[in-house]
């Protein structure tokens, strides 16, 4: 499934480390050099975000996951549940 990129919810920007006006240090990153990705935190700009179906993935191996990218490209991503949409949503907070 291909995962649609998206101004980030006013929960997830509550949570954004950085102005959102200052320049982004690291931009979006090369695609992955094995050719697939499941997930587009490579695209994601400051305040952006892509929303999993929760029936689709687990919270904890999507923070896992969002977290080793952030730790490899020095950005940093939060989650949010809105369960009331049954949807997780990961938005780049640096």
């Amino acid at each position: 499934m291909a995962y649609e990129i998206y101004t980030a919810s006013q929960e997830a920007m509550k949570r954004l480390l950085v102005n959102i006006n200052d320049p982004d240090p690291f931009g979006t990153s090369e695609p992955s050099k094995h050719g697939y990705t499941k997930y587009p935190f490579d695209q994601l700009h400051i305040a952006q975000a892509f929303i999993v179906p929760m029936a689709e993935a687990k919270y904890s191996v999507l923070a896992n996951t969002a977290w080793n990218k952030g730790n490899h490209s020095g950005k940093k991503f939060t989650l949010v549940t809105h369960r009331e949409a049954g949807i997780i949503e990961v938005a780049r907070i640096r």
